[in-house]
């Protein structure tokens, strides 16, 4: 018997910083240590909720090359199930910091899933960077054959680069 997948889980940024300035008068320190945004999934199609979740790592992608990720149903998640999303609510990219240049997500070729930018555009994720894009109640619609290709791509000549990319969404 099959069984459905069941996503459940949170995405938090939660920086937690401190800033001291030593003087004469002692030393005032600044603090910042809380959840700036928090997603918990519960699992589901409807708002705030996701189905279909995707991780991929890759550590040598060619030089001047691009990595596509076919999000209408070519996907495999790392159980076997299909990952084919209908929306996408969170994609999270992070650049190793071993990388000699940056890595980009790249908007602007043929069949794009662009629907997170209101024009087509590069984000780029410097070495050891990240690009954190989360909308966790609607999420940015995917379109079968026509804005479904998530494209990563390594723009330096002489280094192959490396990245994570985690990508959720929904299935209806």
């Amino acid at each position: 018997t099959l069984k459905m997948s069941t996503v459940t889980g949170n995405i938090t940024i939660a920086p937690k910083l401190s800033n001291s300035n030593a003087t004469t008068l002692g030393v005032p320190t600044e603090s910042l240590a809380q959840a700036l945004s928090s997603w918990v999934i519960t699992a589901g199609t409807g708002e705030n909720q996701a189905d279909v979740f995707y991780s991929d790592e890759q550590t040598a992608l060619g030089t001047s090359s691009s990595q596509s990720y076919d999000l209408s149903g070519v996907l495999n998640d790392g159980i076997c199930n299909s990952a084919d999303f209908v929306t996408v609510k969170a994609i999270i990219i992070t650049a190793s910091a071993s990388n000699v240049s940056k890595v980009t997500l790249d908007s602007t070729v043929a069949n794009s899933f662009n629907t997170y930018v209101t024009v087509d555009t590069e984000l780029d994720c410097a070495p050891g960077g990240s690009i954190v894009l989360i909308a966790p109640e609607t999420g940015w619609a995917v379109t079968n054959a026509t804005a479904d290709l998530l494209n990563i791509k390594n723009a330096d000549a002489s280094n192959t680069a490396s990245f994570k990319i985690v990508i959720l969404g929904t299935s209806a």
